[in-house]
């Protein structure tokens, strides 16, 4: 049988793979290499949403309304504030396509207001 290793503080130390401040790739990721892939993707959707993004929202809109209100509601600043009372009577699974569609126009045009409020 194999005796068990006795770790000293010497020996801990040097399990460590970089001393402190070392890095472990001193000549660091090339310059430009990720933003050329990222720059080239946005380009790619850029020129993908120039050309389908209206009828894909339209789209998405009619397939599945509650996640588009989803979306939307996620791309609605976070200090972002609506003021009124709204009655909660059912869950936004519970409503027909019209009552979310009448959902989504009034919060369109609350944030279209905001928006133009603040210019």
């Amino acid at each position: 049988m194999t005796q068990p290793t006795v770790f000293t503080e010497t020996k801990q130390r040097n399990l460590r793979p970089f001393q402190p401040g070392q890095s472990g790739n001193p000549a660091g990721r090339p310059k430009g290499a990720r933003s050329r892939v990222t720059e080239s993707f946005l380009r790619a959707l850029e020129e993908d949403f120039t050309e389908h993004g209206a009828a894909a929202i339209a789209a998405a809109r009619q397939s599945d309304p509650v996640a588009y209100i989803r979306i939307v509601a996620s791309l609605v600043p976070k200090g972002f504030e609506i003021s009124g009372e709204v009655a909660v009577k059912r869950k936004l699974e519970d409503m027909s396509d019209d009552e979310l569609m009448a959902i989504i126009s009034g919060v369109g045009l609350t944030v279209a207001a905001e928006v133009e409020h603040e210019d």
